[in-house]
C-alpha cells in the first residue's frame, strides 16, 4: 500500500499542570529530517522520542512541537541568550569568510529561542505518550491520503490501458482492411490477364 508523506497529528496527555500537547507536521521530503521545538527535553528522551518518529514515519520532513496546558501561573518563558549569541557569531563568521548575508529567521524561528520550562514532576512517559497519540494520526492520514493516491494512479492505469487496447484494435482492423484491399487487387490483375494465360496455354500445347 502507497502511504503519502504528508500528514498532521495533534495528541494529549496527562492532566493539571501535568497536560501536554504534542503536534506532528509531516511534508514530503526524499530523506527523513525532524525538528523538535517547544520545551528542551532531557537528552535521553529526546533520543527515544527521534527513534519512535523514525521507525515508524521513515521519511519525510517531519514538525514536532511540544506545548504545556498547565496555567499561566506556573508558565515560565525562557529567552535562550546562549543560543542566540552562538548563532550571531556563527551568521558573522558566514557573512565575513563567504559573503553571504543571512538572518537569524534563516536557520531558527522564535520559538527556538523562547521556551517554556516544563515542571519537574513531568514524567516522560507522559510525553512519550502523547507523542503516540499524535503519531497515530499522522499514520491514519498518510494512509488515507496513500490510498487516495494508488487509486488515482490504478484509474489512469485502466485509462490508459483501454486506450492501447483501442490503438491495437484501430490497428489491427487497419492490417486486415489493407490486405482486403490487396487481395481484391490481385483477384482483378489475374481476371484481366486471363485471356493472355489462356492463349499461352493453347499455343503451349500445338
Amino acid at each position: 500500500m502507497i502511504k503519502s508523506m504528508t500528514g498532521f497529528g495533534r495528541g494529549s496527555s496527562g492532566s493539571g499542570r501535568n497536560k501536554i500537547d504534542v503536534e506532528i507536521r509531516t511534508v514530503n521530503s526524499r530523506f527523513l529530517e525532524m525538528k523538535l521545538r517547544g520545551f528542551n527535553l532531557d537528552p535521553a528522551l529526546e533520543q527515544k522520542v527521534r527513534s519512535t518518529l523514525e521507525t515508524s514515519l521513515q521519511r519525510g520532513n517531519v514538525q514536532v512541537r511540544f506545548e504545556l496546558n498547565s496555567g499561566q501561573d506556573s508558565q515560565k518563558l525562557s529567552f535562550n541568550r546562549e543560543r542566540f549569541e552562538i548563532l550571531q557569531e556563527v551568521i558573522k563568521k558566514i557573512h565575513v569568510n563567504y559573503g553571504q548575508r543571512m538572518s537569524m529567521s534563516d536557520i531558527i524561528s522564535t520559538n527556538d529561542l523562547l521556551t517554556m520550562d516544563e515542571p519537574e514532576e513531568l514524567k516522560p512517559g507522559i510525553i512519550l505518550k502523547a507523542v503516540e497519540f499524535a503519531l497515530n494520526q499522522v499514520n491514519e492520514m498518510r494512509e488515507k491520503e496513500g490510498q487516495q493516491i494508488q487509486d488515482d494512479i490504478l484509474k489512469r492505469v485502466e485509462t490508459l490501458q483501454v486506450a492501447i487496447d483501442a490503438v491495437g484494435e484501430i490497428s489491427g482492423r487497419f492490417s486486415v482492411e489493407k490486405q482486403t484491399q490487396i487481395d481484391r487487387k490481385r483477384t482483378r490483375l489475374n481476371s484481366s490477364h486471363k485471356p493472355i494465360s489462356y492463349a499461352v496455354f493453347c499455343l503451349k500445347k500445338t
